[in-house]
């Protein structure tokens, strides 16, 4: 494996794990934090497919192949990156509506939401690249 993807991984997928703590939206005065509802979904699959990376070093090591470890990391950086977008697009798409409105009630997302998203789909990418060297290795021996 590359040590220079598997560190953007270990990276990226580490700011989607802490991205899903932060708050992700604020609606006039109040603060939503990502653990207030899809947060907990993201958090599980990040933190699932930061695990199975730390697997797959290992594997590698000892001389196994890691694609079967990775293509699961994969899926699952997938998963957290699809939570993310969706609810990114969802809280900008209430954002862009209330500005219409009589009375302005903003919803703005926030800092967890931003940087968990940036990481998640870097994070999935990687573990995607991760996945596919892995296979063609194991296909060249």
């Amino acid at each position: 494996m590359i040590p220079k993807t598997e560190l953007v991984a270990k990276i990226a997928l580490g700011v989607a794990v802490v991205g899903s703590f932060m708050p992700w939206a604020r609606v006039l005065f109040f603060t939503v934090s990502g653990t207030d509802g899809d947060g907990i979904i993201t958090a599980l699959t990040a933190g699932l497919a930061l695990i199975l990376v730390f697997v797959a070093e290992r594997r590698d090591s000892s001389g196994r192949s890691p694609f079967a470890t990775l293509a699961w990391g994969a899926v699952s950086s997938l998963i957290a990156a699809a939570v993310y977008v969706y609810d990114f697009v969802n809280v900008s798409s209430i954002s862009d509506e209330s500005a219409d409105d009589m009375f302005d009630i903003s919803v703005q997302p926030q800092i967890g939401l931003i940087v968990g998203s940036i990481g998640a789909v870097i994070g999935a990418v990687a573990c995607i690249e991760l996945a596919v060297r892995s296979r063609r290795l194991t296909s060249r021996s």
